[in-house]
């Protein structure tokens, strides 16, 4: 079909319904899906919708002459970009980093076409009044606003929240000082209707006085991120406060471990600040586990997704009978695997980077209310293709079990695919989708 050139009555392809089109693109990698969505204005609606679904997470950045969105090759080359501009009205979420002006103005120039924008991430970016012009024909339809390592000069309301009338999640990650400031922050104490998260992970935490005034006048947010210096700086007036969340995140990272904060101090005050209502469930993010740690973590009140930057052995983790989700994101093996898939029995969603798909085989065959399964494979791995079928004759046998869904990068998804017998990657209790399907850091 050439391009524009058909018209839809002619287009025989269009005899067929919506569904064998999606179908169809299921076979297709992002690149070939942007193709025939630059065919004609009825294929660009269809193709456009697929792709909303489809690439809803996949981090997609402004550049001078459009919108670019990253995916994976067929080969399993990781990180490539390409241009799905065409998709413009169907893009939920754009990057934009460094101090480089012209991509913001395109973005300032097709802000009304970016309909379904609802996702901003700034990196390394000094908001200036250009800047925040070019910004502000997309601020206003903004939801979830990510700032990471950015400055502004002013108050950071007057001079970017105000704008943005919709903000329901707000990540100030790594600032440099101009945004959350030791000397004062007005912001924090003005109301934000809409707001329900905040993440403020700072790059150089200190005690913010106004921080509890701020929860107590936004009682909308229900959730709040931060690091374990953070929350030890700000631990007697939190204390104090009657904030009650329904979702506390806690990152012990580098700067954890290099301020030399005792694990057990930060745990003890964590269930104090359980016991009192401070907050029901708890998120906690670790560079890595030991025997003393994992003993610690099986004592927290409501921990139910904890995430493990380096993992080598499980420990205690496999006590830990009421999470609901883990993330490794480096250092899998088979038979840890086995026993965290006997042991964590209210596990309902597991994330692993850099493993083979025998890691995941025990979590498939043990851990009755799993219902999703993110993987990205090891460099070395030669696995091309899942066998799905295997996979749902193992989920058969665990009666009771939830159907699971398998979120794969996009040569894996595809190779398995082109591979099944009749392309049937939707089984009775285990299904196949593309990674960048599922937007797995959102949560309620």
């Amino acid at each position: 079909m050439k391009k524009n050139q058909v018209s839809n009555d002619e287009a025989s392809i269009f005899r067929l319904n919506i569904d064998c089109l999606e179908e169809i693109f299921e076979y297709l990698s992002l690149i070939e899906v942007t193709a025939m969505g630059e065919t004609c204005k009825q294929m660009q609606q269809i193709a456009g919708e697929y792709f909303q679904r489809n690439y809803k997470s996949a981090e997609k950045f402004s550049a001078i002459d459009g919108i670019y969105t990253v995916y994976t090759k067929r080969q399993g080359v990781m990180n490539q970009r390409t241009q799905t501009s065409i998709f413009n009205q169907f893009i939920n979420y754009i990057s934009h980093y460094y101090e480089e002006i012209e991509p913001l103005y395109y973005i300032q120039l097709h802000g009304d076409n970016l309909s379904s924008i609802n996702h901003l991430y700034l990196v390394c970016l000094t908001i200036d009044a250009i800047k925040l012009e070019c910004l502000q024909t997309v601020l206003s339809k903004i939801e979830i606003l990510q700032l990471k390592q950015c400055r502004m000069f002013g108050d950071f309301n007057d001079g970017f929240l105000k704008y943005c009338k919709k903000l329901k999640r707000l990540y100030i990650q790594d600032d440099l000082g101009d945004i959350v400031d030791e000397n004062g922050n007005p912001w924090l104490l003005r109301q934000y209707k809409t707001l329900e998260f905040m993440q403020m992970t700072l790059r150089y935490p200190f005690k913010i006085l106004e921080l509890s005034t701020f929860f107590e006048r936004n009682p909308s947010i229900r959730g709040f991120s931060t690091s374990s210096r953070c929350l030890w700086e700000n631990r007697h007036e939190l204390l104090k406060s009657n904030i009650q969340l329904d979702r506390l995140e806690i990152q012990m990272l580098d700067n954890f471990y290099r301020q030399f904060i005792d694990i057990r101090l930060i745990c003890e005050l964590l269930n104090q600040l359980h016991a009192r209502g401070f907050y029901q469930r708890l998120h906690l993010y670790v560079k890595r586990i030991d025997m003393k740690s994992s003993e610690l973590l099986t004592m927290l009140g409501g921990l139910e997704h904890l995430s493990i930057k380096q993992f080598n052995e499980s420990f205690s983790i496999h006590k830990l009978i009421h999470l609901k989700e883990l993330t490794i994101f480096d250092g899998a093996c088979t038979s840890e695997m086995d026993i965290l898939a006997t042991g964590l029995i209210s596990l309902e969603r597991i994330q692993i980077q850099n493993a083979a798909f025998n890691d995941i085989r025990p979590f498939i065959r043990r851990s009755m209310k799993l219902s999703k399964l993110k993987l990205t494979l090891k460099n070395e791995t030669h696995e091309k293709t899942v066998d799905i079928v295997t996979l749902n004759e193992e989920r058969k046998q665990l009666i009771g079990a939830r159907k699971v869904t398998i979120y794969l990068p996009d040569h894996v998804f595809l190779e398995t695919k082109w591979t099944t017998n009749n392309g049937n990657t939707n089984l009775n209790m285990v299904e196949m989708k593309r990674a960048d399907s599922y937007d797995w850091e959102k949560r309620c």
